[in-house]
C-alpha cells in the first residue's frame, strides 16, 4: 500500500457515494421527462355543458382513438346555435397538438407548452387571438380558458362546465 492508497474511514466510505452522486448528476440531462400523451387527457371524455343567462356552452370530447380526440363545442343562445367550434387533439413527431377549427377560419394549431398537475396549456404566439388555451380538471368540473391580446389589451375568457355525462 503506497501513501496514495490510505484513506481514513470516512473517505473510504464517502468515495462510493460521492461517486454516485456524481454519476447521476451527469446523467440528469439525459433522462428526460415522459412526453406528454393524449393518456394524460382521458378524464377529458364525455359531455360538458355550461349553463349562462343567454343560454348554453356545451363541448363534447370523444375518448381517444388513433392518436388523436375530437371535440365540438357549441354555444347555444335563445335556443339557438350561435357558435359552433371543432377540435383535434393529436399526438405529434413534435408532441401534442390542439387544433381548432372555428367559423370558417383556417385550422389554427396550438402547441402543448406545459402539463402540470392536469393543467394543460396550448399556445400558439404566431396566432392573433387567443395565443394561449388552458384546460384543466377543477374538482368535478372543467376549466377552459383562452388569453391574448385584443383591441390593444390582454383580454381572458374562461368557463366551467359541469359533468353533464
Amino acid at each position: 500500500m503506497t501513501k496514495y492508497d490510505r484513506v481514513s474511514e470516512g473517505e473510504l466510505s464517502m468515495k462510493p457515494i460521492a461517486a454516485v452522486v456524481l454519476a447521476a448528476a451527469l446523467a440528469l440531462p439525459a433522462m428526460a421527462a415522459e412526453p406528454a400523451s393524449l393518456a394524460d387527457f382521458a378524464w377529458l371524455s364525455g359531455e360538458w355543458v355550461m349553463a349562462t343567462d343567454k343560454g348554453e356552452v356545451r363541448e363534447t370530447w370523444l375518448p381517444a382513438r388513433g392518436g388523436a380526440m375530437a371535440a365540438v363545442n357549441q354555444t347555444l343562445r335563445e335556443g339557438r346555435t350561435r357558435q359552433m367550434e371543432f377540435v383535434i387533439l393529436a399526438e405529434t413527431p413534435d408532441g401534442l397538438v390542439y387544433t381548432a377549427i372555428v367559423g370558417g377560419q383556417p385550422p389554427t394549431p396550438f402547441r402543448l407548452t406545459s402539463l402540470e398537475n392536469g393543467r394543460a396549456v396550448f399556445e400558439n404566439q404566431a396566432h392573433d387571438f387567443p395565443k394561449k388555451i388552458t384546460y384543466e380538471p377543477c374538482g368535478e368540473d372543467l376549466c377552459a380558458a383562452i388569453e391574448g391580446p385584443l383591441d390593444g389589451q390582454t383580454r381572458r375568457m374562461s368557463w366551467r362546465f359541469k359533468r353533464a355525462r
